[in-house]
């Protein structure tokens, strides 16, 4: 007896309901923590990005120096990006977050001490290498996370942290200059910057896997970085 239409369109839906049910979880504690923690990250460093040229201005450097206090950051940045990657297989992903943001810290909160030019630059060299480990590994810990079926989705969430973070972030900093003072700015740079570690440290040691499957690229707490990297933009 041929199936009548209704058992046929009831046929079709039980695969879709299946998949439905058995969808791996994307918003676990974990990726909430990491998505957050990033956020902070990338906000305090936003807060910096068109307002330390003003700094630098203001202690007397010139059109050149402004563009150097960049480039020095972003090739700093660069530079430790492999390195990061290549620790993160070999130790705790936590570690390696913990030391980054000890790195952006000890930058941010030495800005206003500054004297001189030079001074950002070597501070600008140490800025860049915790950025680029910090950045690096929170990529990478997003994504050892996040199910592979839901790999792509996942990823784009959270790189809605750091685009949202772009968008307020250079506004924030430039309000608070005009405001306040580039104490403030520093300061409220430096707090963001510590919240981020905080949060990250509410990562469980071993939540390295989401839904509680293991992650083949996740084993005995250490993370490995992703074929190719997984670098964010500074």
């Amino acid at each position: 007896m041929s199936q009548t239409v209704a058992d046929r369109e009831k046929t079709l839906e039980q695969p879709l309901n299946q998949q439905k049910l058995g969808k791996e979880p994307l918003w676990t504690r974990t990726f909430i923590l990491l998505a957050l923690a990033n956020l902070l990250l990338f906000f305090g460093f936003q807060m910096l990005l068109p307002t330390i040229p003003a700094y630098v201005t203001q202690l007397g450097g010139d059109n050149s120096a402004v563009g150097m206090v960049i480039f020095i950051l972003t090739i700093s940045a660069l530079i430790i990006r492999p390195f990061s990657g290549a620790a993160l297989d070999m130790l705790s992903g936590k570690l390696i977050l913990i030391i980054g943001s000890i790195i952006t810290l000890i930058a941010i909160g030495s800005y206003i001490a500054a004297a001189s030019v030079g001074i950002i630059y070597l501070l600008r060299v140490v800025h860049g290498i915790g950025w680029g480990i910090s950045t690096t590994t929170y990529g990478t810990m997003a994504s050892n996370i996040i199910p592979a079926s839901r790999r792509g989705e996942g990823m784009g969430y959270f790189g809605l942290a750091s685009t949202l973070a772009m968008a307020i972030g250079p506004m924030s900093g430039i309000a608070i200059i005009n405001s306040f003072s580039f104490t403030v700015l520093f300061t409220v740079s430096f707090v963001l910057t510590l919240l981020s570690m905080l949060v990250s440290m509410l990562v469980g040691k071993n939540d390295t896997s989401s839904g509680g499957h293991s992650n083949p690229s996740s084993r005995n707490g250490k993370i490995s970085a992703p074929q190719g990297g997984c670098c964010l933009g500074s």
